[in-house]
């Protein structure tokens, strides 16, 4: 246990010393370079052979005690002179001295190891103050191991933040760890244990010393356990052993100081995270898969489980731990834990199951549970936040208010969500609603006038037969299907005079006929997600060549969608009756769009239009469906914005 150098002239012989030189991991000083040296030695000698000295503080030394034997040949001076030259020696190497003079008759073994070891554990004590909470236990056993000689030697701690056995080193035996178990059991059954334990196994010898930090809140444990080369235990005596572990109990308090901090620095990001994350998004399935997830993390939970009321039930809307045969399971409110604390609107903490009479088979699987009411305002309940495990640490109430403030949280954030999600699809109600009115709007438009009967299907039509030719993604853009659709809705604001006329019109007339795509426009742009197809609608009289209406757009100036459109709608008009004339035919029509290619349309379009004619996607006499609905998703229109 401690290592023993000695330079003896007279009293090697010596009863006393001969035992003691038996016992420990001696070694005399002429064989040194036979022994490894630890930090810290006591060093006996009965002469003042300084020499010896010098060999010894060429190693790696931090703290020598020296004992001098008195004997009748021995000159006090030279004494006096030796510990000078000690202390000189010493002060230079910086290493910490300790040495007496005394007799062979007045010396004490016992009385020198408790010495030795009051020295080293006051050290290690002190040099613990300014270092790292969880470098603490590695920094407490390299130090013993430096100056103690021992087989070996492990620290562990345990305590409710982690619930894990924390062992330094890592490779701590099983057996060590199971003793480290027993312990606490003990402890948890007696509330009381040994603060020492010696195991001895014949020659040898374990020693465990154990520190407990308890208070109504929260225990935590650790203990060191030390493997000697032999038998040293009657050694140690009861004031050394407090002395031990006074520095256990420190390293103890200030592992579960980190652990609370730890705690209390996770709570706060996780309510930080938690609410950011709220915030960002509206989906109520991701929020709750958060917060059971939070939940479970913070409290090293087995299961954590979210439960929603549904009229007088509860359902498990979401978990993480729980079996899948359990998933579908509903409760009435005042049934089961869950429902009786929907009841009472106030936070239950269990930590032993079987006291506990109001439980579903799934609620008696796990030891300690605590579950709270996720509440809105001060009465509404909404549902309930449950962690649950199997652990020998329970549930304490800083645990219960942490917990009831992610859930107060949370409720609010679910209440948003769901909200949310209702005013989302009433919003998508009210679009579709709008959609549909401009369709009726546009219908509206062609009863008035029977020549222009499905004028709309058919530029929806031919506009996508053009698109496919330029780029068949463009089929996916529903901006283009509305706008191909929904390109003349202006003209509903057109008397039927005018729309109706057989004469030619006025140039009065002609202006009114004009204002149509603007008008088009102020019905469309109302609605944000229609801004775009808005602005198309009142492009689709402008002209490749700038001489259009009613800006006088230019080129690429105007939509490559208004482009489509402009031919579409120009070919379907030309291809139709009208009250004036009779229709052309198609080739008459095709023709036509080739002489304006460059003028009044777009030539990239034009080709476009001629090779769908050629491939078959143009006809005339085609019958086409009026309904279009199912061409639109709104989403994809809001997601565009």
């Amino acid at each position: 246990m401690i290592q023993i150098l000695y330079s003896l002239k007279y009293l090697r012989n010596h009863a006393n010393i001969k035992s003691l030189i038996g016992k420990f991991h001696s070694c005399g000083v002429s064989k040194l370079n036979d022994c490894k040296l630890k930090s810290g030695i006591i060093f006996l000698t009965d002469d003042l052979n300084f020499g010896d000295i010098k060999k010894i503080i060429k190693s790696n030394l931090k703290f020598l005690y020296v004992i001098i034997f008195l004997n009748h040949k021995m000159d006090l001076t030279k004494v006096y002179k030796y510990f000078d030259n000690l202390k000189d020696v010493v002060k230079k190497k910086e290493i910490d001295l300790f040495y007496e003079l005394i007799s062979i008759e007045n010396f004490s073994i016992y009385d020198s190891i408790e010495k030795f070891l009051s020295f080293v554990f006051d050290k290690i004590y002190l040099s613990l103050q300014d270092i790292k909470f969880l470098d603490i236990p590695l920094l407490f056993v390299e130090r013993l191991s430096e100056f103690l000689v021992l087989d070996d030697i492990y620290f562990l701690s345990l305590n409710p933040f982690n619930e894990l056995i924390k062992t330094v080193p890592n490779s701590c035996p099983r057996n060590v760890k199971e003793l480290f178990r027993k312990q606490i059991m003990l402890y948890k059954v007696n509330h009381s244990v040994n603060r020492m334990l010696v195991i001895n196994k014949g020659g040898s010898e374990d020693i465990l010393f154990f520190s407990i930090y308890n208070n109504e809140m929260v225990s935590s444990f650790a203990m060191l356990y030390l493997r000697l080369g032999g038998v040293f235990s009657d050694l140690i005596r009861p004031q050394m052993v407090n002395r031990i572990i006074k520095v256990i109990d420190y390293i103890n308090d200030k592992l579960i100081l980190y652990y609370k901090l730890q705690r209390n620095v996770e709570e706060i990001r996780a309510l930080h995270n938690v609410s950011v994350l709220f915030g960002a998004t509206t989906s109520v399935d991701e929020l709750i898969y958060l917060i059971i997830r939070k939940a479970k993390n913070v409290f090293k939970a087995d299961v954590s489980t979210l439960m929603l009321v549904d009229n007088d039930e509860l359902y498990i809307k979401s978990s993480i731990g729980l079996p899948e045969n359990v998933m579908n399971i509903r409760q009435k409110i005042g049934q089961g834990i869950a429902g009786s604390v929907v009841k009472n609107g106030k936070p239950l903490i269990i930590n032993d199951i079987d006291k506990v009479e109001n439980k579903f088979d799934f609620e008696r699987n796990y030891k300690s549970s605590m579950v709270v009411p996720l509440k809105v305002g001060e009465d509404k309940v909404i549902g309930v936040l449950s962690v649950s495990k199997n652990s020998f640490y329970p549930f304490s109430e800083n645990d219960m208010q942490m917990l009831y403030n992610l859930a107060t949280v949370a409720a609010t954030a679910i209440e948003k969500a769901q909200l949310y999600q209702n005013l989302n699809i009433y919003s998508q109600k009210l679009e579709e609603s709008y959609i549909n009115t401009i369709k009726s709007l546009a219908k509206a438009f062609e009863a008035r006038d029977k020549y222009n009967k499905g004028h709309m299907e058919r530029v929806l039509k031919y506009g996508l037969a053009i698109a496919s030719e330029l780029d068949n993604s463009l089929l996916g853009d529903d901006v283009l299907k509305l706008a191909l659709l929904f390109h003349d809705v202006g003209k509903i604001e057109i008397p039927d005079s005018i729309l109706n006329k057989p004469a030619k019109l006025t140039p009065e007339e002609y202006e009114v006929i004009k204002r149509h795509p603007e008008a088009g426009e102020e019905i469309l742009k109302n609605v944000k997600f229609l801004q775009e197809v808005a602005e198309i609608v009142k492009q689709h009289q402008e002209r490749w060549d700038g001489k259009g209406y009613p800006r006088g757009l230019k080129g690429e100036e105007i939509h490559l969608y208004a482009r489509i459109v402009a031919l579409a709608d120009a070919f379907d008009a030309m291809t139709s009756d009208r009250i004036y004339r009779r229709a052309m035919p198609i080739e008459e029509a095709v023709e036509e769009i080739k002489r304006n290619r460059g003028t009044q349309f777009d030539p990239t379009v034009v080709d476009a239009f001629i090779r769908a004619y050629e491939n078959g996607l143009i006809k005339v006499d085609e019958e086409i469906s009026d309904e279009f609905s199912e061409f639109i998703n709104i989403k994809n229109l809001k997601e565009r914005i």
